[in-house]
């Protein structure tokens, strides 16, 4: 394979992955369970502000409770890599949390 190819193969992957982690915060922001279900590998992992662990159910049922009542979401220090078949996204998200409380 040519190293242009090569290149532009990595590109469309680097592309697929940033849209998906974008309809992954858009969905997280809205509550959308269903999209979140649909964008989350069944292994998905998340540490929290508290050093705490999520899962993918564990998250799929705190979104379904109301979830973050999310004012501003920023990422810092983000960094992708690919790994074969296999990618991982990092980074520091900074979250603003409304005052009001949903009820």
């Amino acid at each position: 394979m040519a190293a242009s190819s090569v290149a532009g193969e990595a590109d469309r992957r680097v592309e697929t992955l940033n849209q998906a982690e974008a309809q992954m915060i858009e969905a997280i922001r809205l509550h959308d369970v269903a999209a979140l279900d649909r964008l989350m590998a069944d292994d998905y992992l998340t540490i929290n502000a508290d050093g705490s662990f999520g899962n993918k159910p564990q998250t799929l049922e705190f979104t379904r409770k109301g979830g973050l009542p999310l004012k501003t979401w920023e990422v810092k220090d983000r960094q992708l890599r690919i790994y074969g078949d296999v990618a991982v996204i990092t980074g520091l998200t900074l979250i603003n949390l409304n005052s009001e409380v949903r009820a």
